[in-house]
């Protein structure tokens, strides 16, 4: 078992594109960019959630959620990111999902929460 670990910083760059962000300094400013290595299961939901909501209580205006070194992923770790987006509809975007994320997400019908495949 792989103990999960989450760290919070502005997010560096476009979802979409993986490019380096640019334009309005204010829109960098409210950017957050969590990630998040280890196992997300029912052990480590508790410390998501209340990172997530750290996060959305600060209201930016993009939240990256990187998945990229997530080593399992559970049922309940997709809804939590679900259950954030509803508070942030148009913020909250997961970036770096492998694809049994990807497959999970898509099997709960929660594609919406993935930023575009390049």
């Amino acid at each position: 078992m792989r103990p999960m670990h989450i760290s919070v910083h502005p997010a560096t760059g476009d979802p979409m594109t993986g490019d380096p962000m640019t334009g309005d300094p204010a829109i960098g400013e409210r950017s957050v960019r969590i990630v998040v290595t280890g196992e997300l299961d029912l052990a480590t939901l508790a410390e998501l959630r209340s990172e997530l909501d750290a996060v959305l209580s600060r209201r930016p205006i993009l939240i990256e959620v990187d998945l990229s070194a997530v080593t399992f992923f559970s049922c309940a770790a997709a809804q939590a990111l679900r259950d954030a987006q509803l508070r942030a509809p148009e913020a909250l975007i997961v970036v770096g999902a492998g694809r049994p994320i990807r497959r999970l997400l898509q099997i709960m019908r929660l594609q919406p929460l993935l930023a575009p495949a390049a």
